[in-house]
């Protein structure tokens, strides 16, 4: 009787733990979803009000990024309910336009600046990912996402410079 008792227990709390890491990586992968959505809308919305070849050119390779990486990323996200709303993708792109407008300097630098925000944000949590190594697939297509994101931090960082300077 106490050894059916324990092993109910011990079988509650694993269960309870699995729930955890289940709601743990649906949190994560719901993350990469507005992060990968706030980076291409800002991309968008950036390419269609900006009049500078090289932020137009930037635009188009942040595009091409998400372009290039979506087929691995819909293989993550594949049989994962989203918790996410409509609303909740309003208030991304609300929110975008408001940084975007309320911002005292020109539109080129606060659009770089919040595309280097969103990519500082999305290299933290892949480094997070590979460092918990806790999903496979999750953790492949960080693998493959990093690196890119590496060279647009890079590159974003260098056209802000050189835009400064003018």
């Amino acid at each position: 009787m106490v050894f059916r008792a324990l092993v109910w227990i011990c079988l509650l709390f694993f269960s309870s733990c699995g729930v955890g890491k289940r709601e743990k990586e649906q949190a994560v992968v719901e993350q990469l979803v507005m992060l990968r959505t706030e980076g291409l809308a800002l991309a968008e919305f950036i390419a269609s009000n900006a009049k500078d070849s090289a932020i137009l050119l930037m635009c188009q390779r942040i595009k091409d990024y998400y372009i290039q990486t979506h087929p691995d990323f819909l293989h993550v996200c594949a049989g994962r309910p989203m918790g996410l709303t409509e609303r909740d993708f309003d208030e991304l792109w609300s929110r975008l336009e408001n940084r975007l407008r309320t911002d005292g300097t020109s539109f080129g630098m606060t659009s770089l600046k919040l595309c280097e925000e969103n990519i500082d944000t999305s290299i933290a949590l892949y480094e997070e990912i590979l460092e918990a190594q806790e999903w496979e697939d999750i953790c492949y297509f960080s693998f493959v996402a990093l690196p890119d994101l590496y060279n647009q931090r890079s590159e974003l960082h260098s056209l802000r410079k050189r835009l400064e300077q003018k």
